[in-house]
């Protein structure tokens, strides 16, 4: 089973403290759980942080 995380963020004022990276483990999880064995998600090119966050969780 395939899955999509179609929008995830974080307000401005809690950016750089780590918790895209909880959100996405906890989504990952989830999905896991479930039975998803492939998960698919996008971001802009230039949204250098949501990148790296994407990266960590390969």
């Amino acid at each position: 089973m395939e899955g999509t995380i179609h929008y995830i963020g974080v307000v401005p004022e809690y950016r750089g403290r780590g918790f895209i990276n909880e959100l996405l483990l906890k989504a990952t999880r989830i999905l896991q759980d479930i039975g998803v064995w492939r998960i698919f998600s996008d971001t802009d090119v230039e949204n250098t942080p949501m990148r790296a966050a994407f990266e960590k969780r390969i």
